[in-house]
């Protein structure tokens, strides 16, 4: 503290004596000096104040414009990933740019945007790296290359992992170096803060357990402890499925097991099996030789090596054990084909579930805890055995990884006892089996092998092994947009004008169904402008028949709008064709009721009641057979109402099995009939849908009953029932505040009950409702679709509000993106920009695509050179996996060269449902 006054001291005189003219010349001197080597792009040599300590300069004299300027530098973010060894600092002047710019007004949406993308870049191409790496840089050597490198990991989860490994190699270094080394205890809060920064409570239980192994190998021991019991509640709070359990549990096992907590251990085994029962999912036995592994840990670090031993050896009986009993049981039912099948895979146990790489595993950490017990003729025999047990792999990436780790452990094992020719011999043999076991994960296998080799103390070969892993790691990071934004900005482009561009982004789609659906609506789009040629030459290049034909029915709507009926014949013909080589029953009485609107349009009433006919035949004889059906049924019986039978609509819609669909379909028939005036014959079709919930006691298996009131109340209030619909809404959330548990389900109806009052204007009850949601992902998901439901309702200000209130910046941002879509355009703007400095530019990508076109255009062309939904991260999770899943329909935003008040709502057709109509149905 004395230095620091001191220096702050030296810095006021200083400032003082030269004064404000002057110091503002030195600092003209520096800016060009800085502009020489901007122009340059930062070559090697760059002086290292230029790259680290210039832009606090900046930033201290709120020099926005050139924070700007070195924010959106690429060549300048190469300059400092080679100087630091990772991006966490130009993330961080991005960020600063950004929050200089968030005050502005007029707000900046261009500029913003640019930051949001280039901040993205870097993040992409960082979700790529394994979370071992920063260690291995760290045993060659290189701590704050290593640390840079596990900042700039953008998933909380994955990074509290990166640096919990940091802090354990720095540990270990420090073990050797002496006690004043630094370092360990440092990044092992850093770890902590990231994984308290991680809300689903299953991966947050991951993150905790393992930067509780860190504290304990730093010593602290006290503070591991807590951390473990931390986790342990969480695991326990979590509601995801029965493996999302099982790794959970056994993360947190492991961390009581390396605290020596047998007990503990032992302990959760049994609370695994019990919740895994209560929830009727079952654990499998392979999960046994995992906590015979787990529990040989355990003792091994409470000092009972005798008992350690004893549990390593009993892994591989372990598994043979569970199949063979499984063999047994079968045989005794009278199944001896199968019986005979698993007797056999008892004896290759290690084929599935990798034993042998597991009893290796446990081997070297028993040998290593009678290491440090002093017994080193015990250690070298449990060595030997574990030796032994290494052998090329099979390619199964679960074992690999087991494998990988136990050769690891067995090689420091051998430097441990001094025995550097066995660690060197199995070293050499070490990269043909990791790299044979792992062959699918390039990357993986090459931060095992520098591994192997950094703890031989061999840093030539490790270090040409880790920068390739890195190098290959950026190359492979995931650039470009998640498919499903894909598809939305292409259709946007398309309504914009943009076909070109359009057809193209759609293309790069790999998913071939989301593919075809994006490409059947970037044709409406391009259509509805006009450009009918246009439009058919992307229709005629889609192969799958259904959205094929549902584009060309699209031309031909068209053709109808601009008065070119002449020319519809073929094209239509073209569109049956499709729709009648659609091979499964839904998806083509959908389409063969597309063509026949079509056909309506331009004046074919013959022809399209005839193909209208079959398309209700077919979807008639398809909704009492097939429940996945159902969303093609109501399709078809939307179209019915439009052409004009609205009777024959609701008696289809009545046979959807289905029942949330079916209340789906009854309902979006009372919008039409609303709309077109038909009030009573509405009202009557929302109160069928109202008793179909309230009768039917299985409703709740199909959709939550509060969705379905939910549902219902929205369109009471359409149909001019507002006082009917506040009642539904607030049954809604009655139902939902009475519902136990955190699970998936009750949390979707609480999700909807608030969305339901929202859509009332009712803010009280959004907040009171989403106060019961215990999850904070769960609750702010609640609260950023309420909001948008708000705005909907006209109350745009208190939509703003709850939004800012929203505590985790991805749903904030979601919320905000949702109420600049009811907003004008200064207010949205500015939610816009709010919204770009806290979450991915993609979250608003097509609202962007219709504010700012032409910049838009200019980043989907650098887009279009990658391939968007190539892998991400090397064998892990490249999103935390609690993240919520997309709903089933994706939500294209239509607009034209003017925002409407009222944006129309597209909705992508589902996949084409399976199963097919036997000859002569």
């Amino acid at each position: 503290m004395m230095y620091l006054l001191a220096h702050e001291e030296l810095q006021e005189a200083a400032t003082r004596f030269l004064g404000d003219a002057r110091l503002s010349a030195h600092r003209d001197r520096i800016h060009a000096w800085a502009d020489g080597w901007r122009r340059a792009a930062w070559p090697a040599g760059t002086p290292e104040y230029l790259l680290v300590g210039y832009f606090r300069v900046l930033h201290a004299h709120g020099e926005s414009a050139r924070m700007v300027a070195c924010a959106l530098d690429a060549d300048r973010h190469r300059a400092l990933l080679d100087v630091t060894g990772g991006d966490a600092a130009a993330l961080a002047e991005i960020g600063a740019a950004q929050d200089a710019l968030l005050g502005r007004e007029p707000p900046d949406l261009r500029t913003m945007t640019l930051l949001a993308v280039r901040r993205d870049a870097l993040t992409d191409r960082n979700r790529g790296i394994p979370t071992r790496l920063p260690a291995v840089w760290a045993r060659l050597g290189h701590p704050v290359r290593a640390e840079a490198l596990a900042r700039s990991l953008p998933d909380p989860s994955r990074r509290a992992r990166a640096l919990a490994t940091l802090s354990e190699a720095l540990a270990e270094a420090r073990a050797g170096a002496g006690p004043d080394a630094p370092g360990a205890e440092e990044v092992a809060d850093e770890a902590e803060a990231a994984a308290r920064s991680v809300t689903g409570p299953e991966a947050r239980a991951e993150a905790l357990a393992r930067v509780s192994e860190a504290w304990a190998e730093a010593g602290h021991v006290r503070r591991a402890r807590e951390l473990a019991r931390e986790a342990e509640c969480a695991a326990r709070a979590g509601f995801g499925t029965a493996y999302e359990l099982m790794l959970s549990v056994r993360a947190v096992a492991r961390a009581w097991a390396r605290l020596g907590d047998v007990e503990r251990v032992e302990s959760l085994a049994r609370e695994l099996e019990t919740r895994a029962k209560e929830r009727r999912q079952k654990t499998t036995g392979d999960e046994l030789p995992h906590w015979a592994a787990t529990t040989a840990r355990a003792l091994a670090w409470a000092g009972d090596i005798d008992g350690a031993e004893t549990a390593a050896l009993t892994i591989t009986r372990v598994g043979a054990m569970v199949r063979a009993r499984v063999a047994a049981e079968l045989e005794r039912h009278g199944y001896d084909e199968l019986g005979a099948d698993l007797a056999r895979e008892a004896d290759e146990q290690a084929r599935t579930v990798g034993e042998a790489e597991l009893r290796s595993l446990a081997l070297a950490e028993v040998a290593a805890a009678a290491a440090r017990a002093g017994d080193a003729g015990r250690a070298e025999r449990l060595l030997r055995e574990a030796d032994a047990l290494t052998r090329a792999g099979t390619g199964d990436t679960h074992r690999a990884r087991a494998q990988a780790r136990s050769l690891v452990a067995v090689v420091a094992g051998w430097v441990r006892l001094g025995r550097m020719e066995r660690a060197e011999d199995l070293a050499l043999r070490s990269g043909a089996l990791i790299r044979s076991g792992m062959r699918l994960r390039p990357v993986s296998a090459l931060v095992w092998e520098a591994d192997v080799w950094a703890r031989l103390g061999r840093g030539d070969r490790a270090r040409s092994s880790v920068r390739e892993a890195e190098t290959v790691a950026r190359a492979a990071g995931r650039s470009g947009l998640p498919r499903r934004k894909l598809a939305e900005v292409a259709v946007t482009l398309a309504w914009t004008g943009e076909s070109d561009r359009a057809e193209a982004l759609a293309r790069t789609i790999t998913d071939p169904d989301v593919r075809a659906h994006a490409l059947a609506e970037v044709t409406t789009g391009i259509a509805a402008r006009g450009h009918t040629g246009r439009a058919h030459a992307v229709a005629a290049g889609i192969t799958s028949p259904a959205p094929r034909a549902r584009a060309l029915a699209a031309v031909v709507e068209g053709m109808a709008r601009a008065g070119a009926t002449p020319g519809a014949r073929p094209v239509l013909d073209e569109a049956e064709a499709a729709a009648r080589a659609t091979p499964t029953v839904g998806p083509r009485a959908q389409a063969l009721a597309e063509v026949a609107a079509a056909r309506m349009a331009v004046g074919q009433t013959g022809h399209a009641r005839s193909a209208l006919g079959e398309a209700v035949a077919l979807a008639e004889w398809v909704a009492g057979r097939d429940s996945d059906a159902g969303a093609h049924v109501r399709a078809v019986a939307a179209l019915v109402a439009r052409l004009g039978d609205p009777d024959r609509a609701a008696r289809l819609a009545r046979g959807v099995m289905d029942l949330g669909l079916r209340t789906d379909a009854l309902l979006e028939l009372a919008t039409g009939r609303a709309l077109a005036g038909e009030s009573e014959q509405a009202r009557l079709l929302v109160q069928e849908a109202e008793d179909v919930i309230g009768t039917h006691t299985d409703y709740g298996r199909w959709k939550p009953v509060t969705t379905g009131l939910a549902e219902v109340a929205e369109t009471w209030a359409r149909c001019g029932r507002s006082d009917r619909a506040a009642e539904l809404a607030g049954r809604a959330a009655e139902l939902a505040r009475a519902e136990g548990g955190p699970d998936s389900h009750h949390c979707l109806a609480r999700t909807d009950a608030a969305l339901a009052l929202a859509r009332q204007g009712d803010v009280e009850g959004v907040e009171a409702v989403a106060g019961t949601i215990a999850a904070p992902w769960c609750r702010d998901r609640a609260l950023a679709q309420a909001v948008e439901g708000l705005a909907r309702s006209g109350r745009a200000d208190r939509a703003e509000a709850l939004a800012r209130a929203i505590t985790l910046p991805r749903w904030q941002a979601v919320a905000l993106v949702g109420v600049a879509r009811r907003s004008d355009t200064p207010r949205a703007h500015r939610l816009l920009v709010r919204a770009l400095r806290l979450d991915a530019w993609w979250t608003a990508a097509d609202l962007l695509a219709a504010e700012i076109p032409d910049l838009m255009v200019g980043v989907l062309d650098e887009l279009l050179v990658f391939r968007p939904d190539s892998g991400a991260s090397d064998g892990e999770h490249d999103e935390p996996t609690w993240l919520p899943r997309a709903p089933r329909q994706w939500t294209l935003m239509r607009h034209l060269d003017q925002r409407e008040p009222e944006p129309l709502q597209v909705h992508a057709s589902r996949r084409e449902a399976s199963g097919t109509m036997p000859a002569g149905g």
